[in-house]
């Protein structure tokens, strides 16, 4: 009988045991790694949304981590989402991480939000810097010339006269 006890007594530890590593195993929380690596299969799986997710999980549980940065701003450009995109890029160059695509994407965004005066600077400031190659610095000065166009191409509104038909539309 005390035989019977032992045996059944040492069957519920072991259940017990089992069912404290099962629980343990569901608690550990994934690290930044594994919805980095989820974010990336979503979007060649094609499901952008899910791939935001992912990678705001893993900027959620490192947020210290330029390639999920890089990898959701690119997402955020290419989604239409540029205001999305800029802080996150921003924070790649003061890191010097992929400096090179980071400035290009930069660009890309202060261009895409009509942020004609913030192009220039960055485009300035990046064209006499020594750590870019000639390459990329050939690609800024092409957004130095979208600069002049939309600089000509709008005029400054000190030029700007008002016609006559839009004072009397004032004055109605």
């Amino acid at each position: 009988m005390v035989l019977e006890q032992s045996a059944f007594l040492s069957i519920d530890v072991k259940w017990i045991w089992l069912a404290l590593l099962v629980f343990l195993l569901f608690r550990i929380e994934k690290p930044a790694k594994y919805y980095f690596t989820q974010g990336l299969q979503a979007l060649e799986d094609g499901i952008p949304q899910a791939a935001i997710s992912h990678f705001k999980n893993a900027l959620t549980k490192q947020s210290d981590y330029p390639e999920v940065r890089a990898a959701l701003s690119q997402l955020y450009v290419d989604l239409g989402d540029a205001r999305s995109a800029e802080c996150l890029v921003k924070q790649n160059i003061e890191q010097g991480f992929e400096l090179e695509n980071s400035v290009l994407l930069l660009a890309k965004v202060y261009f895409y939000q009509n942020k004609i005066d913030e192009l220039d600077k960055h485009v300035q400031f990046w064209q006499v810097n020594i750590d870019l190659s000639l390459a990329v610095k050939d690609k800024l000065s092409l957004y130095t010339n979208l600069v002049l166009v939309h600089r000509r191409a709008l005029p400054s509104p000190s030029t700007i006269k008002h016609s006559k038909m839009f004072e009397q539309a004032k004055d109605v």
